[in-house]
């Protein structure tokens, strides 16, 4: 997987046809990652990577998560919100949870992770309810931006960039199926 201190990736459709064209690239976090995994547990170990993922709950609910570098002529990377357990003091765990653009997923030894970049920020459900758009940041630390985690994506979110903004910042805008219950709350008061 890597050679001189290069990652080296073969993306293809299926055995015959080796994509090489730009559009058909990963993603450059999705690449710092898997070279940053290899390093640490990947060494001697097969590891595969997936464009989609459907996680089905306890109650029989299957949702799709894709992460994409070239679905049907564009890229379609999914976002999430992805379930944290932060220590603040020693002993004090914290439920936190952060929206996360999905780069991917990989497999490492059967155990399946997904690779995620992280907002600065930390997200509440009540939040998005209450105010319908919430801006958000994409984090730039590698460290703690750029994880790899369990498949504990808590459900998928609707999110839009920040036209005329920082590259950086995001919209995560309330789901339409939560829509009517936003504007009749607003007609009764």
């Amino acid at each position: 997987m890597e050679e001189n201190s290069s990652l080296i990736v073969l993306w293809a459709f299926d055995d015959r046809k080796l994509k090489d064209q730009q559009k058909y690239m990963l993603s450059s976090e999705l690449v710092m990652m898997l070279l940053r995994k290899s390093r640490s547990i990947a060494i001697g170990k097969h590891v595969t990577g997936y464009t989609k993922v459907v996680i089905t709950t306890s109650t029989g609910n299957a949702t799709s998560f894709y992460a994409h570098p070239c679905f049907q002529g564009n890229e379609w990377y999914d976002w999430a919100l992805v379930h944290f357990e932060e220590e603040s003091q020693p002993g004090d765990i914290q439920e936190r949870f952060y929206p996360s653009k999905v780069l991917g997923f990989i497999e490492v030894d059967g155990l399946k992770v997904a690779i995620v970049w992280c907002c600065l920020e930390p997200l509440e459900w009540t939040t998005i309810k209450a105010k319908f758009f919430v801006k958000v940041t994409l984090g730039s630390d590698i460290e703690l931006s750029f994880v790899s985690v369990p498949m504990s994506l808590v459900h998928p979110l609707c999110v839009i960039p920040d036209i005329g903004g920082e590259p950086s910042h995001f919209f995560v805008v309330l789901p339409k199926r939560n829509w009517s219950r936003f504007f009749g709350d607003r007609i009764n008061h």
